[in-house]
């Protein structure tokens, strides 16, 4: 089913909270439990001293963003968009964005020392190319498919698109999960840019 996180609309027949969604909201809390499980996977993964096994395991979260396109696709094509679709696509608080699109700067220039470990650096601009290419060409299509075909409100999409569907959904759990696994393989290497930034400033060397 699909919910509405902002009023809690749940468009499905059986849409009750039972005990047991109860108990996962007490230990699986996005914002109170989540980080401290991810503090454990990713403490002892950001203190690996060489780079290239990041780059290799990296490679898996593309297996991630296939199934999510394929995962969006599906979810649409069952949806009859029957409500109202009027949006307010320009709000007063538009600034908060430019702290999103700072943050997606940092995170690019901090992925530079990654590209200079590569075996053939001639094609970076290349690689670089086809990277940014299918990344927006990834974020327009799921982007675009689920805001026209979502059938709620549209002010019920949440920043994290999966939050708007429930937990007992098959595809949703799955998608989580490969978005778990991508976030383990990919987030140490954005951390060890930060890291090799951090030590060259304070001990003049990467790596101490």
């Amino acid at each position: 089913g699909v919910i509405c996180p902002i009023n809690d609309t749940v468009l499905d027949v059986n849409g009750t909270k039972t005990a047991d969604d109860v108990l996962f909201d007490r230990y699986w809390n996005q914002r109170l439990t989540v980080p401290l499980y991810l503090l454990i996977i990713y403490f002892p993964i950001i203190n690996f001293r060489e780079a290239v096994i990041f780059n290799k395991l990296s490679s898996i979260g593309t297996i991630s963003s296939v199934y999510i396109v394929i995962f969006v696709a599906v979810k649409s094509s069952f949806w009859e968009n029957t409500n109202e679709t009027k949006l307010e696509y320009a709000l007063p608080t538009f600034p908060i964005l430019t702290g999103a699109i700072s943050t997606a700067f940092s995170l690019h220039a901090n992925l530079l020392p990654i590209t200079q470990c590569n075996r053939n650096p001639k094609n970076n601009v290349r690689d670089v190319s086809i990277a940014y290419g299918c990344s927006c060409a990834t974020y327009l299509f799921i982007g675009m498919l689920f805001l026209t075909t979502f059938p709620m409100s549209k002010n019920c999409i949440q920043s994290v698109l999966l939050d708007n569907f429930k937990r007992d959904d098959i595809m949703s759990f799955i998608a989580r999960l490969t978005l778990l696994i991508q976030s383990i393989v990919t987030y140490p290497i954005i951390l060890f840019c930060a890291r090799i930034k951090l030590m060259s400033i304070l001990f003049g060397k990467v790596y101490p």
